[in-house]
This record gives structure tokens, C-alpha cells and sequence, in this order.
């Protein structure tokens, strides 16, 4: 009656009474064993209650990681990721056992999805895909890693994640375009253009989607951040060849070809370009308006131009003679 009950102290008293002395292993695989049974009943929230009462009895006792999973496993199944990230936190710290890969997979996940501590995940992800043998979970875990190390916004955890999943022979296409697309911008956004655009280029020959478009364009558009303005606008146009399909990364091309066109003096073909955008592009709406605001500057410039150029215009004036001293 008292084991069916929970009540281990109330079983020791009885047995006391008949003479008999509980050992401590006893009672320490009893008490484990009453919080296992609420948890294989599917009781999670007494079951974690229970696994909590037995470690704060027995903190070193036989199931004392037993009693740490499942405390843990018993919070993640009720959605309470703060309470069950300890646990899976301590297990993995050991870095070896009988939970180690199921509590470093569990914490990782945990840090992504909830807590989203990108560094912590990204470490974890990388020890999972370390550690298992399972390769489907091997690859789950690298591309883990890249999108943590991508949402830290930290290269230093990027680019070795990167690495890994590029080694990755099960790992797709796809996947290799995600995490070197992933790379590419926070190389851009380090100012480290040439391996950007190395690995921009490498994601265009993997894929043909919207991540091929934005490369396609930011390839072009580094060339205008270094000034090789040649280059940049052949690169814009024929991006917004390759870009069909995809309009607004079409329309950023239309636009950096426009600015291009601009800096070099030719306001015909950047008006041109952004007078087309602003009265047929019906994509997204903060494209349209940098068309339309652009095209303000081009008729700005066009009315200063005509004013400089009007016919008579200062015709009677002439330069001084050169400066002697």
C-alpha cells in the first residue's frame, strides 16, 4: 500500500516495525523506481516532480542520470523547455554516458528553438555531429550548426560548420547552397568581398532558387561597393537575365543598373530603367518606392542639367585669362 502510494518513508517505518532495517540501495531504487512508473504512465508533470524529489534524496545516488533524463524528458513533453535545459545541460557536460548524445541533441535544440542562445547551439550541434553515429542525425545537426553560427552572426562559428557540411557526401545540393549562402553574407557584411563572392558563385552553380537570385545580385553589387563600375553593371544586367521568375531580385537589379547609369552620366537609360519599375514592377512595395524615390533624383538632375544647358544661357560670358601667380 505505501509503494503503491509513493510513500518510501512510509514503507521504511512499516518495515521498521517488523524489525526490518531498509538498506540504502533499497530506498534509493524504490524511490527511483515509484517517479519512473508515474513517467511510463505518461504523468509528467508528478513524474518530474518525482525525479526531482529522488535526486534532491539521492544527488549521487545509482540512477541519479536516469533520474536527470527523464526529469528533463518529463518538461520537454509538457513544453517546459527552461526547466528541462538543465538537465540535458549536466548530462552532456560529462561528455560521454548512456544519455550523452540524446541530452546533447535535446540541449541544442533547446538553445535554437527556445532560448535562442545561437552560440550555446551551435556548440552543441557541432559536439552531436561529433558524437553520433546516426548520419541522417549527423546532417541534421550540421545544418544545426550553420544556422546557429548564421543567426550568431559570428564567421568564427560559420565558416568550420560550413565546412563540415560541404565534407557531408548525404548532404544535398540544397543543403550546401543554404550554408554557403549563410557564409557568403557574413563575409559581405565583414567587408571580406573576395570570398563573398567566391562563395555566392559556388551557391549559383548549385542551385537555380531565390537564393541563386539575391547572389546573383550581391555579386554585382559588391563589384559597385569597390567601384568596378564596368564590371558591376554587365554583372546587374545579366542577373536580371538569369533572375527571371524571381521579380524583386529582378527590380534590385533594374535599380543597381539605374545608380550605376547615374554615376556614370547617363540619366536616359537610368530613368528608363526606374520609370519601368515604378509603373509596371507590382512586387514588394519598399522596391517600388526606392524606384520611385531614385526616379526623383534622376528628374532632379535632369531639370539642373537642362538649366545649365538652356540655349543663350551666360552665351556673353567669357573666361578670365589664366592666373599668372
Amino acid at each position: 500500500i505505501y509503494l503503491e502510494q509513493g510513500d518510501v518513508e512510509g514503507f521504511e517505518r512499516y518495515a521498521a516495525t517488523q524489525g526490518i532495517r531498509l538498506e540504502d540501495s533499497v530506498k534509493d531504487k524504490l524511490t527511483y523506481e515509484i517517479a519512473e512508473g508515474h513517467y511510463e504512465n505518461a504523468e509528467y508533470p508528478l513524474a518530474a516532480q518525482k525525479f526531482g524529489e529522488y535526486l534532491a534524496k539521492f544527488p549521487m545516488g545509482a540512477y541519479a542520470n536516469d533520474a536527470i533524463f527523464y526529469k528533463s524528458e518529463s518538461h520537454f513533453i509538457q513544453k517546459q523547455y527552461g526547466e528541462a535545459a538543465p538537465g540535458y545541460e549536466s548530462l552532456a557536460a560529462k561528455g560521454s554516458g548512456k544519455y550523452y548524445d540524446k541530452a546533447l541533441y535535446k540541449a541544442a535544440r533547446i538553445a535554437y528553438e527556445y532560448s535562442k542562445d545561437y552560440p550555446k547551439a551551435s556548440q552543441y550541434f557541432t559536439q552531436v555531429a561529433q558524437s553520433t553515429e546516426d548520419e541522417d542525425r549527423k546532417l541534421e545537426a550540421q545544418i544545426g550548426s550553420v544556422r546557429s553560427g548564421y543567426r550568431a552572426a559570428d564567421l568564427n562559428l560559420l565558416t568550420p560548420a560550413t565546412d563540415a557540411l560541404i565534407a557531408n557526401t548525404r548532404a544535398s545540393k540544397e543543403n550546401k547552397a543554404e550554408a554557403l549562402f549563410a557564409r557568403a553574407k557574413l563575409r559581405q557584411t565583414a567587408k571580406q568581398y573576395a570570398t563573398s563572392i567566391k562563395d555566392y558563385n559556388e551557391v549559383t552553380r548549385l542551385v537555380r532558387d531565390k537564393k541563386a537570385a539575391e547572389s546573383r545580385y550581391q555579386i554585382a553589387y559588391i563589384y559597385y561597393l569597390e567601384r568596378e563600375l564596368p564590371i558591376a553593371k554587365q554583372l546587374s544586367r545579366k542577373a536580371m537575365e538569369l533572375n527571371k521568375g524571381y521579380e524583386n531580385w529582378v527590380a534590385k537589379c533594374m535599380i543597381l543598373n539605374a545608380d550605376i547609369s547615374m554615376e556614370q552620366g547617363d540619366l536616359i537609360n537610368a530613368k528608363a530603367m526606374l520609370q519601368s519599375l515604378v509603373e509596371f514592377f507590382d512586387g514588394d512595395p519598399s522596391i517600388k518606392q526606392e524606384a520611385k524615390e531614385k526616379l526623383a533624383v534622376v528628374e532632379r538632375l535632369e531639370a539642373a542639367e537642362s538649366r545649365i544647358t538652356e540655349p543663350g544661357a551666360g552665351s556673353d560670358l567669357e573666361m578670365d585669362d589664366p592666373i599668372d601667380n
